[in-house]
């Protein structure tokens, strides 16, 4: 079925000429080319060893159809832009006495309870399901008649501007013994085609947010208000799939696919347009106000030269150790210092997972795969990039989403679907300058 690109380190380690690039990679100028020759970021190429960061079409580390496209200079250009960051956090940093909260020092802090009253569940959701309704016209239409395996289950029909039947949502918000943690979607029944009859998909979105009490009703954080907008995005790319069998429906898709149609929903919660829409207290019904607006936009944007740098290390890391060609006997810390030593990592910075309990890469799927995270990151900023010059519910461009990314599931390579839906492969640019790394 799909191609799958990755990284072969091996090829620059065991002193081999790398393969040519596939067309398929993501091209561009070299970063040192594009910043002027004064930049401090022209220094890190001098320090840096990136010759290794190339890939080949079905490289031998691919993990079973899960890996998508992976372009070979998305890391180089993120860990060349966010050393810039980092820089002037580790300067800042070393002014901050020792112990002290970053964000407190700064006055980022957001504290919870104040930020609760604001995103009521239910005003949450409204929201997420507003945003559907601008982008694509879809309607919910709670349904009491429908069965539901508990009492905190809420049950939607989702359906067509024009009252076509689209499929059922399930929402599943609040945490109980029996449920684990975390937010994720389920598909009890996939869409698909049969006999030409079209067979309509039944999803569920599960969360576990704070439970109402007495008189007060579910509040979250603004993470979690982002979580339910996330995982919609994944029920979305149930709900509109469009294909002819079952297995290459809705989230079949890639790995590093897989998080576009949720990422991208996450642009909406946050947009000034949407957010006053439904940001509002539960019991004033006032706007949430620009000055808490600010702090969790400064929150968000403060250390993530660190953040970044810390996630990235891992996935050189993941890197590194599936590109061994032998079995070989390591000591595992060594290894990892070997590994950081070589990307040139700060002592202030330390690998997000040490190697004895990464559990993404040795046993939950990510092998070789650790980077699909910020690649997803850069599909959905360069994906919003569309609506943020067009418009931000500009119907041309959700009807281009909705027909190549949500609806068309893996039955084409994902980097030919994006680029019928953007027109071009997408770009690093719109994620650095969401992450504040350029201008």
């Amino acid at each position: 079925m799909s191609q799958n690109l990755h990284y072969s380190g091996d090829n620059i380690m065991m002193g081999r000429q790398s393969p040519p690039q596939s067309k398929l990679f993501y091209t561009t100028v070299s970063l040192e080319e594009r910043v002027r020759k004064d930049h401090p970021l022209r220094k890190i190429a001098q320090v840096v060893d990136f010759d290794f960061i190339y890939g080949e079409v079905e490289g031998r580390y691919g993990i079973n159809g899960n890996v998508s496209v992976a372009p070979p200079v998305i890391l180089k250009m993120m860990l060349l832009l966010i050393l810039y960051n980092v820089r002037s956090e580790r300067e800042l940093m070393s002014t901050i006495p020792e112990r002290l909260d970053w964000l407190w020092f700064l006055g980022y802090d957001l504290d919870d309870e104040i930020i609760r009253p604001y995103f009521k569940l239910e005003n949450v959701r409204d929201g997420v399901f507003y945003v559907a309704n601008q982008l694509f016209g879809l309607q919910f239409i709670e349904r009491t008649d429908i069965p539901k395996y508990h009492p905190d289950v809420t049950v939607f029909e989702v359906q067509e501007a024009d009252g076509a039947h689209v499929g059922i949502l399930y929402t599943d918000y609040f945490p109980r013994a029996s449920k684990r943690g975390g937010a994720w979607m389920n598909s009890f029944r996939k869409q698909y085609h049969k006999n030409g009859k079209m067979i309509t998909p039944i999803i569920c979105n599960v969360g576990n947010f704070t439970k109402p009490t007495g008189d007060k009703p579910s509040l979250l954080t603004f993470e979690e208000a982002a979580t339910m907008f996330h995982e919609f995005g994944h029920a979305l790319h149930g709900l509109l799939s469009d294909c002819t069998y079952r297995r290459l429906s809705g989230t079949a898709v890639p790995r590093d696919f897989v998080e576009l149609p949720s990422q991208i929903m996450e642009n909406w919660a946050l947009h000034p347009e949407v957010i006053k829409i439904y940001a509002k207290h539960y019991q004033t019904g006032e706007p949430i106000p620009q000055e808490l607006l600010d702090k969790i936009n400064n929150a968000r944007l403060f250390n993530l030269g660190f953040a970044t740098v810390e996630y990235l290390a891992a996935s050189f890391l993941d890197m590194d150790w599936h590109t061994l060609e032998e079995p070989v006997e390591k000591d595992p810390i060594e290894f990892e210092d070997q590994s950081m030593e070589k990307i040139g990592l700060i002592p202030e910075i330390v690998v997000r997972y040490r190697s004895p309990y990464f559990s993404h890469i040795f046993s939950g799927g990510y092998s070789a795969g650790y980077y699909s995270y910020i690649w997803a990151e850069v599909l959905d900023a360069d994906a919003f990039e569309a609506f943020k010059q067009k418009g931000l519910f500009d119907q041309e461009t959700a009807q281009a989403l909705r027909k190549h990314i949500y609806s068309a599931g893996g039955t084409d390579e994902p980097m030919e679907l994006y680029k019928k839906f953007r027109g071009h492969e997408p770009k690093v640019e719109p994620l650095l300058r969401r992450k504040g790394f350029i201008e």
